[in-house]
């Protein structure tokens, strides 16, 4: 059986099939790197959101595809980058009261007033960043395998 296709539309097919193929791979590492972020997030969640905010996948615009991993919720940035002294601004935070002269917190021996409190922040905890230095020579290495087969 012959094939009467030209050369040009043989090798357009096999460019197309890689192509495809390259989306599948970078939405299967996008994936990937999400349950790896997940499974070994540093911080301990309260509610779960947190953890449940981290998502991975795989973008594609014209020939440009896009691997992902990337936090849905708020708390996730001051996980990535710290906050007050530890964090961008690199100063403390003042706490001070909205509705009140003073702060009340309840102590060991009764309540404790406060006209402000200077809070240092908290130190970053990232996983995204970590995560994708983790696997980025394999997903390299799994691009390059499939392109040059």
């Amino acid at each position: 059986m012959s094939d009467n296709r030209s050369i040009a539309d043989r090798v357009t097919e096999v460019i197309n099939r890689r192509k495809a193929a390259a989306f599948a791979l970078a939405q299967h590492w996008g994936k990937s790197n999400e349950s790896d972020a997940k499974s070994n997030a540093s911080w301990n969640d309260r509610t779960g959101h947190t953890r449940q905010g981290i998502h991975g996948g795989a973008e594609k615009h014209g020939d440009i595809i896009v691997i992902y991993l990337a936090h849905t919720m708020r708390t996730g940035t001051y996980l990535e980058t710290g906050t007050g002294i530890h964090g961008p601004r690199k100063s403390a935070y003042v706490i001070r009261p909205r509705n009140r002269k003073a702060l009340k917190f309840g102590g060991p021996n009764g309540p404790i007033f406060a006209k402000k409190i200077n809070h240092p922040g908290m130190k970053a905890r990232p996983i995204i960043e970590p995560t994708l230095r983790r696997n980025i020579r394999q997903i390299k290495s799994d691009f390059k395998e499939l392109w040059s087969e």
